[in-house]
């Protein structure tokens, strides 16, 4: 009897697994045919992403600050002296990073024509 029982077991478990795999394969198919019929003509990889991300120049960062704390001031917009003094350092440190890649292109440059 408990052979009996075994074979069913193990029939039932396969049948069950059977349906379950058939069943995969349906949803499987069904998603590659809607993926197929997607209106998809230039699909975008993560590269082509970050290409039409407009690039800002150093110069122009510098410039929207400045004119951010023109706009600041001019309008009383009454926001604290400590912001304004953030935005002027976030100035400077730009203008760092600016020199500082400055530097390394020149010191890369001399590197180049001396080997």
């Amino acid at each position: 009897m408990e052979i009996l029982n075994n074979n069913f077991t193990s029939m039932y478990e396969e049948t069950e697994l059977e349906a379950f795999v058939s069943e995969e394969a349906e949803l499987e198919a069904k998603i590659i045919n809607l993926i197929e019929h997607l209106p998809i003509d230039d699909p975008l990889d993560s590269e082509s992403e970050k290409e039409q991300e407009e690039i800002v120049k150093i110069g122009d960062a510098i410039i929207g600050l400045d004119n951010l704390i023109k706009y600041i001031q001019q309008n009383d917009l009454e926001i604290t002296s400590s912001l304004i003094k953030e935005l002027y350092s976030l100035k400077k440190y730009i203008i760092y990073l600016c020199n500082e890649s400055k530097r390394q292109a020149i010191l890369e440059e001399f590197i180049n024509l001396m080997v």
